[in-house]
């Protein structure tokens, strides 16, 4: 469900969800929706397939309530193009480039702890890509073990063996202690999550609160 302080959002069933009381008249948003973009099955770019696809990007890219937001630098916008179902040959151009950048300012203003929150998931996502490089090492360190006890164990041997073991021995340690850190980061990650809604819900009823008395006097 889409918060007043979200230009747009996207439901976890795909659908875009967008706020013309936020986006109308809000650049580069409006420009966006208004262009004609042509793609397969919309010829003439009335459907504004693409530029739903647009929208749908720069919520993953910038948005703190996705998956994407965990994602590495590298990852996030590889997944978020995918995700959105773009062509192939497309690539951000600057109206999107700055709607990611004004998405992100308008979620640091109104959900300052969202930030913080997108940061923490990032370290969790480092954490687990590190745990699994620290075990291809050691499965390729046992197989190269293995492969010198099969020729036969001469002193020469048994010296690589042992140096290759404190790989093993350093990389159970880094394991270990990424685990012992993770349960607490994982609680902070929870409670920051429950903080980020808190603060949305927040700055909704403000938003609302704000354009509820516009209506009521426009002056």
């Amino acid at each position: 469900m889409i918060g007043i302080v979200k230009p747009f959002s996207v439901d976890t069933d795909g659908t875009l969800t967008i706020n013309h009381d936020a986006v109308r008249g809000m650049e580069p948003f409006a420009t966006i929706l208004k262009r004609k973009r042509t793609s397969r099955g919309d010829a003439d770019g009335r459907k504004k397939i693409i530029n739903t696809m647009e929208l749908k990007y720069i919520y993953f890219m910038a948005d703190w309530d996705t998956y994407h937001s965990g994602l590495s630098t590298y990852e996030r916008p590889i997944k978020a193009k995918r995700d959105c179902k773009l062509p192939a040959e497309w690539s951000v151009n600057t109206e999107v480039k700055e709607g990611i950048r004004i998405y992100k300012e308008v979620i640091d203003y109104y959900i300052p702890s969202a930030r913080i929150l997108i940061a923490l998931q990032k370290g969790l996502a480092m954490s687990a890509t590190a745990i699994e490089s620290y075990i291809v090492q050691m499965e390729l360190v046992i197989k190269n073990n293995n492969s010198r006890l099969q020729e036969g164990l001469t002193a020469e041997t048994a010296v690589q063996i042992m140096e290759t073991n404190k790989i093993i021995q350093m990389n159970i340690k880094e394991i270990l202690d990424i685990g012992t850190k993770l349960p607490k980061t994982l609680d902070g990650v929870t409670s920051l999550q429950d903080k980020v809604r808190k603060e949305a819900g927040t700055a909704k009823k403000l938003q609302g609160d704000k354009i509820k008395r516009n209506r009521e006097d426009p002056k």
